[in-house]
Formats: C-alpha cells, sequence, structure tokens
C-alpha cells in the first residue's frame, strides 16, 4: 500500500463568507410568502409611483462597478455604492435579473428569492469569468436586491456580482471588467485559485489567493451524498476521504508517498448548500 500521510479538518467559520451568509439568510428569510414562493410583494402606492421612474433609472447593469466593504458585501441589498471601473472597485455586476418564480413576483427578503438569485448568480457569474464551477477560485459570486426605498417605489430587480478575496477575508481590489471578465480561461485561472498559507488544520492556515506566497493548494471538490440534513462530521469526513487520497495520489504522479488534507462542510454550511469538500495537496 502507497504510505500516505493525512490530514483531516472541519471547515472554518470564515473560509466561505457568501455561503455563510446564505445559510443566515435561509434561516431567517421565512418571509411573508413562507418560503413557498408564492408571491408576496405589495404594489407601490400612488404616492410612491411617482419616484418609480428615477428609481428604475438607477437599476444596476451588467459591467457596473462598485466600491464595497465586507459588510456591504454580505448584506442583502446595497446601496448606491458605484465606482469608476478604473479605480479597482471590489465588486462587478456581471448580471441583472426580475424578482420573479414562474412568471409571479416573490418577496425580496424570501426564501424564494434567495434560491432564485442563488440559481441565476453563480452560473453567470462562472460563465461571465470564464469557468464552469467557481469552486476552486477566490472569486465567487454575491448577489443583492432593492434596498427598502427602491422595493416601496417598485423596483423587483436583482444583481449579480463577482467579489474576490485575497487573504482570509479581505476583499481584492479588481481589475476593469473587460480585464477580469474570462480571466479564468486556461492559464489565468491559477492566478485567482484557492490555496493556503500551511497545511489545512493547522494554526497558521489561512486562506489565500495562489497569486500570493502559498504552501499548500486546493486540488479538488469532492461531492457529498445526503439530502437537506446534516449527515454529521463523521459521514461527511469519512466519505471524502478516499476520493480526496485517490486525487491528491494522482496529483503527486502517483508517487510512492503523498500527502493530502481532507476539509469537509459544518453543518451551517451543509444548511447553505455546500454539499461538498475541498482536498488539498502541497503546492
Amino acid at each position: 500500500m502507497t504510505p500516505r500521510r493525512r490530514t483531516w479538518s472541519r471547515l472554518g467559520t470564515t473560509t466561505s463568507v457568501v455561503l455563510l451568509l446564505a445559510a443566515g439568510l435561509a434561516a431567517c428569510s421565512g418571509g411573508s410568502d413562507g418560503g413557498s414562493g408564492e408571491p408576496a410583494v405589495q404594489p407601490p402606492s400612488k404616492a410612491s409611483s411617482s419616484s418609480l421612474d428615477s428609481i428604475e433609472a438607477a437599476r444596476p447593469q451588467p459591467g457596473d462597478c462598485h466600491s464595497m466593504t465586507l459588510s456591504q458585501v454580505t448584506a442583502t441589498s446595497a446601496d448606491d455604492t458605484s465606482t469608476d471601473c478604473l479605480h479597482r472597485p471590489t465588486t462587478i455586476t456581471v448580471a441583472v435579473g426580475s424578482l420573479e418564480v414562474k412568471g409571479r413576483e416573490v418577496a425580496p427578503g424570501s426564501r424564494a428569492a434567495q434560491d432564485l438569485m442563488r440559481r441565476t448568480c453563480e452560473p453567470r457569474a462562472a460563465a461571465w469569468l470564464g469557468a464552469d464551477s467557481l469552486r476552486l477560485s477566490r472569486l465567487t459570486a454575491v448577489w443583492f436586491v432593492p434596498s427598502p426605498e427602491q422595493v416601496a417605489a417598485g423596483a423587483r430587480w436583482f444583481r449579480c456580482d463577482v467579489v474576490g478575496f485575497d487573504r482570509g477575508d479581505h476583499l481584492l481590489p479588481l481589475p476593469a471588467p473587460h480585464q477580469l471578465r474570462g480571466s479564468l480561461e486556461g492559464a489565468g485561472a491559477r492566478r485567482y485559485a484557492l490555496c493556503g498559507t500551511a497545511r489545512p488544520g493547522d494554526k497558521r492556515f489561512q486562506r489565500v489567493i495562489c497569486s500570493l506566497t502559498h504552501s499548500w493548494r486546493a486540488i479538488a471538490t469532492i461531492d457529498l451524498p445526503g439530502g437537506k440534513a446534516y449527515p454529521g462530521p463523521a459521514a461527511v469526513r469519512d466519505k471524502g476521504d478516499d476520493a480526496c487520497s485517490a486525487k491528491a495520489r494522482s496529483a503527486s504522479g502517483n508517487a510512492l508517498t503523498y500527502d493530502y488534507g481532507w476539509e469537509w462542510p459544518t453543518a451551517q454550511q451543509w444548511a447553505a448548500g455546500q454539499h461538498y469538500g475541498f482536498c488539498w495537496a502541497p503546492a
């Protein structure tokens, strides 16, 4: 049997800002539609209708750039954070959609709206960047509904943005849209890939973009079986370990001795939709 060194590690609490945000929204967004997907949006009043034209004039457009803080990025809605695209924005809008499920409006804060935005924004962001998936990238998708004032005036859009992280949860200043678009195609993908400063589980371990100094790299994600209920840490740990070991051995060129780390999701991350873990190998 090939000697191997194994590291097991539960995903940390700050490894995925977006997924943890989604878990919080799912837990507290029963909304006025009860999460059923039924419309629960009141039409604008006559008083607010007069401002609808100006609100719709402020509707976001693909290619818009924004200067946002971490707290703004993890908020449900966003005020006007527009900035010049040459001034190193922190998010870039890649798609804009309508808050409709089967042709019927849904409340911006509802579970149905969150599911709609997740299903739309994640693949649209990946396609804009030239990738099939953003799992192994430090670039990811975030989404926003209109502000309460805009909703009251009749706005029913949602916005999909691309955001990046360089070290930990520190936002990555982004290049202009024409420079970032398609950047995950081919060799350019490595620049924005997910790496680590130490062995996963080590106290010195921190997620970083691969363009920074690193010693470990996430080489694959491994899907885990199970439904809505979290299978439990022992189950998700064991289910992915052999697959990760095989991938790490292959990445090592089938070396006689190889090292790897298997990192599985927490219950909170599972509830947010992350039914997969990360497989790591020395860089």
